[in-house]
């Protein structure tokens, strides 16, 4: 059995007003009346399980094994 999942969430900030910037020219430069940040985040996520099932001379056995991995990426986008 598997599964796969891929999600994309966006976030809006706290309007930062452009006397916030004094301490950071550069961004007061690009952003003179100040911005809204929005946090994004991009996610996938996926499971792999398989098994096998058996008897020898009378001796049950089972095995499985399970595979998971997620990654995810953030990121603040100035709008």
């Amino acid at each position: 059995m598997a599964t796969y999942a891929h999600r994309h969430a966006e976030s809006f900030q706290n309007y930062r007003t452009a006397s916030s910037l004094d301490n950071y020219p550069a961004y007061a430069a690009i952003y003179p009346n100040g911005y809204s940040p929005v946090m994004t985040m991009d996610e996938n996520d996926w499971e792999v399980t398989a098994g096998l099932r058996g008897e020898i001379d009378n001796w049950h056995w089972d095995f499985f094994c399970d595979g998971v991995d997620g990654s995810q990426r953030h990121r603040d986008v100035p709008r």
